[in-house]
């Protein structure tokens, strides 16, 4: 059993259309996703305040960087959360230098983003898996994926299913921080 990511239909016609492939990230940069560029740049903060009411303008850039980081668009996922000064920015930043290999400044921010609710929930999702982890730590998640990334070894999926549940869980957290 893998995470099960929520109904994407609940978060709007432009939101679902971005989000309908679901699919398992590269634990590396990845190739960005050039076929929805136009929908993304379309989702401004402005609009995703359009779409969902109530929503604060950092959490709307929050979510934007989020669909940044999830399409492989790693250098503007990057600019968003760098200029984000709360935990849920740091995690994004930390996932994104995670995912461009520079694990020594993801450790940083993880380290700057201290206990966090998606990390909860992670671990609870992981106690229902075989993942290696009770309660997860960010730190010894980046070493893992410095040891396996394109090794082609049996954890590297593995690495890359608790990479999609931490984005989708990531995600909800933005999505009912509204």
């Amino acid at each position: 059993m893998s995470y099960q990511r929520p109904d994407v239909g609940i978060f709007g016609p432009q939101l679902a259309e971005i989000l309908r492939e679901d699919r398992r990230m590269s634990l590396g940069s990845g190739k960005p996703n050039t076929a929805v560029k136009g929908l993304l740049d379309e989702c401004t903060p402005e609009e995703i305040r359009r779409t969902i009411r109530g929503v604060s303008l950092t959490t709307a850039k929050g979510i934007r960087s989020a669909l940044f980081l999830y399409l492989d668009f790693l250098e503007e996922s990057h600019t968003i959360s760098q200029s984000l000064g709360s935990s849920t920015g740091s995690l994004l930043h930390g996932i994104m230098h995670r995912r461009e290999g520079d694990y020594g400044n993801a450790k940083y921010w993880f380290g700057r983003v201290g206990h966090h609710a998606v990390y909860d929930r992670l671990s609870e999702v992981a106690s229902g898996e075989d993942w290696g982890f009770r309660t997860f730590d960010p730190m010894k998640f980046v070493d893992r994926v410095a040891k396996v990334m394109g090794t082609g070894s049996a954890d590297e999926p593995v690495c890359q299913e608790i990479q999609r549940a931490e984005w989708w869980l990531l995600w909800e957290h933005l999505w009912d921080g509204r």
